[in-house]
């Protein structure tokens, strides 16, 4: 059994690194693609395997609204016609946003829960899930910095003048980043030797000079409060301190050596802090101009919304945003906030049902984590944190794959944590969950 999993889960980390590589969104592959083939053939291949198990799949934290949200989105596209308004929506499309959105996050968030919770909690999954996306950042990082790119992948957006790691534009890089930050130092405190604690520093020292390189306004508040959170949950005030500045100085120094402009530009953005730093496009406030024209999408979803009540019930429909959105602005735009974008689509049903979802899973952390393993708990609340920073201010698709899987893998964790043996953690002075644990 332990083999089994290691091997679907190295396929599915396979599918989705590769994903992250050649930019092809989940949602974007419209058919039988040999990836799609092979991440749903894997998937249920492990559902199959853990079916007569003792661990039922309704043990699954927070399974009952996502089942119902996953039902109601697919209802939705059916529907999503009559609401339209005459426009014309594209089926195929609608059910690739569906899949991509909704159905493949959802899925590998069950797929993660049984990856861990069969083997005993093993936390090495976890582990070697958090470090193949660091070393992609860094990865992304030397091509950035020395040009070779044997992946013939593009590692900035916008035109050339910000970073984006694997986030495929700057703000979702940064996002990225920020969410798996937490558990570079969860591992970097139970690192067994200074080699090992000296990996997890590299690993964060990379996350924050990413960042740094995004330009993303956003990133950087996130960041910023994730620090400071950190900070007072640990205690640890002059390890984070003395990692931001090193990591300052570290950006500095690479800047001025090598690409001033680069980093001049991106951090130049934090000017648009200030209203009317820059002229007010045709259309836009000062505050939109602020948002960097946010606000500006943000009203236009009400717009579409204000004289449709059974729309604000029950949605427009999944996958309809971007037809929606056209008519009511006169162009393509991303939503930039996930919670307005699922009130467009599936109305205050879906995203009751969504949040309720994250309340539940976030209530189970708390109830089985908080005591076993104080430190794992606050990094889990400081990922959360960045969730609901990132859906306010984003709708990052891109991720939602990766995310979901990581929140599996650690419900899988922490599930079977409860009434196993603990042993002490070396720092703090609290238990370590998993510790000597027998697997089942």
């Amino acid at each position: 059994m332990r083999v089994l999993n290691l091997f679907l889960f190295i396929v599915i980390l396979t599918t989705i690194i590769l994903t992250r590589l050649y930019e092809v969104q989940i949602s974007q592959v419209q058919g039988f693609s040999i990836k799609n083939i092979m991440l749903y053939l894997v998937s249920f291949m492990l559902l199959a395997v853990h079916a007569s198990k003792r661990t039922p799949i309704k043990d699954v934290p927070a399974l009952v609204p996502l089942i119902i949200v996953s039902i109601f989105a697919a209802i939705s596209m059916l529907y999503a016609p009559a609401l339209a308004q005459d426009l014309r929506l594209d089926r195929l499309n609608m059910l690739a946003i569906y899949k991509g959105n909704i159905f493949d996050p959802v899925l590998m968030y069950i797929i993660g829960y049984f990856l861990i919770v069969s083997e005993g909690s093993d936390f090495r999954l976890i582990r070697i899930f958090v470090i193949a996306f660091g070393l992609l950042n860094v990865a992304a990082m030397s091509i950035f910095v020395t040009g070779i790119n044997p992946f013939t992948i593009s590692v900035v957006s916008h035109g050339g003048t910000r970073f984006a790691s694997y986030g495929g534009i700057s703000n979702q890089g940064a996002y990225a980043l920020a969410f798996f930050f937490p558990l570079y130092y969860y591992l970097h405190v139970h690192a067994g030797s200074w080699v090992g604690k000296a990996f997890y520093v590299f690993l964060m020292m990379t996350t924050l000079a990413g960042i740094a390189l995004t330009g993303s306004r956003g990133g950087y508040l996130a960041m910023a409060i994730e620090l400071l959170l950190l900070m007072i949950l640990t205690g640890r005030y002059a390890f984070f301190i003395t990692m931001t500045v090193l990591g300052t100085f570290g950006v500095m120094a690479y800047a001025a050596l090598f690409n001033w402009e680069f980093l001049v530009g991106a951090i130049g953005r934090l000017k648009l802090l200030v209203a009317g730093a820059e002229p007010v496009r045709h259309g836009f406030t000062e505050t939109d101009t602020i948002s960097a024209g946010r606000t500006y999408i943000w009203k236009g979803i009400y717009s579409v919304l204000k004289n449709d009540p059974v729309a604000v019930i029950i949605g427009k429909g999944c996958g309809t945003f971007a037809v929606h959105i056209k008519r009511a602005l006169g162009g393509a735009m991303a939503s930039h906030n996930w919670f307005l974008e699922v009130l467009l689509e599936l109305g205050l049903i879906g995203l009751s049902l969504f949040v309720a979802a994250g309340m539940r899973m976030y209530r189970f952390f708390k109830l089985y984590l908080r005591q076993p393993d104080r430190l794992l708990y606050h990094c889990v609340f400081c990922m959360f944190f960045i969730l609901v920073w990132t859906f306010m201010l984003s709708a990052p698709t891109v991720l939602y794959v990766t995310w979901f899987l990581t929140l599996g893998l650690l419900a899988g964790y922490v599930s079977d944590g409860k009434g196993s043996v603990i042993k002490k953690s070396p720092y703090p002075e609290r238990p370590i969950l998993g510790a000597g644990r027998k697997p089942g």
